[in-house]
């Protein structure tokens, strides 16, 4: 067995990859799955050949394509990525699904769907939603509501920022919310996250895999990069005309009034509902489970 050069984000996984292996193997041969799930941009094929020995099966999802893997399937949910690019990377009785039609929500958002393509028929930016991930360690949600201070909003009658009970600036946030112009809720730990965004005109999110959850309610979006794996598909939705990119946290304070202020407009707001509703409509599970069945 070759010993592979350690991936980019091996310094995630706190120990090598050969040891974590060691680590979880005892778990995985008690487990014994009929499909092994890894999702680490820490772990590449090295880690992958020990694990296939006591599984039936193997999927990998990845969105790097920068290290070799060993696996049955690989996933890769971004926007406009080729095959291709995983040729030399994977066996090649590996089956590859690529794009967001594989995106693996939950089923809420595929049941918001419809509700939330149908508020889209009446294209005017009334409730504005800002998520930036739970904890937001970079500080975007306090920045973003900065921003908004500097905004010409005429239409717009309420803002939810959506955190997480432990993010480090909670409770400052619940305090600039209140020296803004509109009401703001500061909704913690929600569970209902699809009927929040189907309520929404407009969302100003990270640029992560939350952007497919996005896209399958057809919301429109500015997105903020805050990690550079995100780069990748920020910019081909940005592309697609499905949202707006800012650019990472540094940007927003410049760039976000501007921004926000030329999505008030029904027609562009309508458009980029329509181009995000096109990218994926939230089933990618059942066709994920589809492509497990025949591997």
């Amino acid at each position: 067995m070759s010993i592979l050069p350690a991936p980019g984000g091996s310094s995630w996984l706190g120990v090598s990859e050969q040891q974590d292996a060691a680590d979880s193997l005892p778990v995985i041969t008690d487990i014994a799955p009929d499909w092994l799930v890894v999702d680490h941009y820490a772990l590449s094929a090295d880690w992958e050949v020990r694990a296939r020995d006591k599984t039936d099966n193997l999927l990998v999802i990845d969105d790097l394509a920068d290290r070799p893997h060993y696996c049955d399937v690989l996933v890769d949910q971004n926007l406009g990525r080729d095959q291709s690019v995983y040729q030399a990377l994977l066996p090649s009785s590996c089956r590859v699904l690529t794009g967001p039609a594989y995106a693996m929500l939950r089923p809420e958002f595929a049941l918001n769907r419809s509700a939330s393509l149908a508020r889209r028929a009446d294209p005017r930016c009334r409730h504005l939603l800002i998520s930036m991930g739970g904890s937001d360690p970079n500080g975007a949600t306090g920045r973003v509501l900065k921003g908004l201070k500097e905004c010409r909003l005429p239409d717009l009658e309420r803002i939810t920022v959506i955190m997480g009970s432990m993010a480090p600036g909670l409770e400052q946030i619940r305090q600039q919310g209140h020296s803004l112009p509109w009401p703001v809720d500061v909704a913690v730990n929600v569970a209902d996250m699809a009927s929040r965004m189907a309520t929404a005109d407009l969302a100003i999110g990270a640029a992560g895999s939350s952007a497919w959850e996005r896209c399958a309610l057809g919301l429109p979006t500015v997105m903020v990069i805050l990690a550079d794996n995100q780069r990748v598909g920020a910019r081909a939705l940005e592309e697609s005309g499905a949202a707006v990119a800012l650019g990472g946290v540094d940007d927003i304070a410049v760039d976000l009034p501007a921004c926000v202020e030329s999505l008030q407009a029904p027609e562009r707001l309508q458009a980029m509902s329509r181009k995000a509703a096109a990218i994926t409509d939230g089933g990618g599970v059942g066709r994920v489970l589809d492509a497990l069945s025949l591997s």
